[in-house]
C-alpha cells in the first residue's frame, strides 16, 4: 500500500515534489500539517472513525500513530487466519474510506460525520468480502 511507505499525495508529499499549495494544515482538524500518517491515523477525525470501526469488530486497541502500525496490527492479530484476513480488509477499507472522505471534503466541500463514515466502511467492507472471497459468497449482513 502506497500510504504505508508515504507515497501518496498528501500536502507535505506534494511539497516535497515541488508542488506548492496555499495551506499545509489538515482539512479535518486545521491544526497539524497534512502528512499521510496524520490524515489517516493521527487526526482526531481519523481516530474517531478507527475507534468506531474497531468497536464494531469487538476489538479494543490503543490509538495508532502510523499507518504501518494499523496494518501490522491487522497482520498479526488473532489466531484464525480467516478472521485475520477479514480484519486486514477492514483496515484497508477504513484507511481508503478516510482518504476518500478527505478528498470529498477538500475537492467537493462535502462533510461527513465519523459515525456515518464508519457505517459506510461497514457496507464497503462487507461488499468487498462478499464478492471477492469464495468463502464468503453465501455471507449475509448479519454474519
Amino acid at each position: 500500500m502506497r500510504a504505508k511507505i508515504g507515497r501518496f499525495p498528501s500536502v507535505m508529499a506534494l511539497q516535497r515534489r515541488g508542488v506548492w499549495l496555499e495551506s499545509t494544515t489538515c482539512k479535518y482538524c486545521n491544526h497539524e500539517e497534512e502528512c499521510g500518517d496524520h490524515i489517516l491515523v493521527q487526526c482526531p477525525f481519523a481516530r474517531l472513525v478507527m475507534k468506531w470501526v474497531f468497536k464494531w469488530c469487538g476489538i479494543h486497541t490503543d490509538p495508532f500513530n502510523t499507518i504501518a502500525e494499523v496494518l501490522n496490527f491487522a497482520t498479526g492479530w488473532g489466531n484464525c487466519p480467516k478472521k485475520r484476513r477479514i480484519l486486514q480488509v477492514i483496515c484497508y477499507g477504513t484507511l481508503w474510506s478516510i482518504w476518500r472522505a478527505r478528498n470529498d471534503r477538500l475537492f467537493n466541500n462535502q462533510r461527513i460525520s465519523h459515525t456515518l463514515l464508519a457505517d459506510r466502511i461497514k457496507f464497503i467492507v462487507f461488499t468487498w468480502i462478499k464478492f471477492k472471497r469464495t468463502f464468503a459468497r453465501n455471507m449475509e449482513w448479519i454474519d
